[in-house]
């Protein structure tokens, strides 16, 4: 495992790339791009919500900002998925409710602020996107896997799993988004915000 904690995400992310191009192996993902990874990779972000937008990221306020409401909102925008609807509707196919089985949606960060509210030093407040009888047949499967908030001394951190993570790209809108996602969960809490750490099986840039 590499790991390693920076004060603000413009380092982290400086860190990210310089690791893939240092030490990364070449491969070829399912798609058929070429790619440089990294495997079991970790970075912790003390100061998640400072020092933005990232200058060379590609990445606007704007922009930033929208990606970081795609993560909150329920909606799927015509995609095959989108974090928002796997985290505010995740299905729950196999919920008895004492009148047989039934379909019925869950809102997993309200569910999380719930927990948070009830039991402040839980290990419970866990978010996860994946739906094993969707994503285990289909092609377009969410990067994003798991969220584990944990309030400590007064301050909200928030651990993200990754399976896959496109550090070249993505990770600069990730960053902003969890970022976004943790304030908001810990504004649901009425707590400051903590550091922001993400792990990944997979850390990629990929071949222009």
């Amino acid at each position: 495992m590499i790991s390693t904690t920076w004060k603000c995400p413009a380092d982290a992310w400086k860190w990210l790339t310089s690791i893939i191009r240092a030490r990364g192996d070449m491969i070829r993902d399912e798609n058929g791009k070429l790619c440089r990874e990294v495997r079991d990779v970790g970075v912790t972000v003390l100061n998640p919500l400072a020092g933005w937008p990232i200058k060379g990221s590609g990445w606007d306020i704007p922009a930033l900002e929208e990606y970081a409401k795609q993560l909150l909102k329920p909606d799927d925008d015509g995609f095959d998925y989108t974090y928002g609807r796997r985290l505010r509707q995740y299905p729950i196919s196999w919920w008895k409710m004492g009148m047989g089985e039934r379909d019925i949606e869950q809102d997993q960060l309200k569910a999380v602020i719930s927990r948070l509210q009830h039991s402040p030093n839980t290990r419970r407040a866990v978010a996860i996107t994946w739906i094993p009888e969707v994503d285990n047949v289909n092609e377009n499967v969410p990067c994003l896997q798991l969220l584990d908030f944990l309030l400590r001394d007064g301050k909200l951190s928030l651990t993200a799993f990754f399976r896959s993570w496109d550090c070249g790209r993505a990770a600069p809108a990730n960053m902003y988004g969890l970022g976004k996602m943790l304030s908001y969960v810990a504004g649901g809490i009425w707590v400051r915000v903590g550091s922001l750490t993400i792990m990944a099986a997979s850390c990629q840039e990929y071949e222009a």
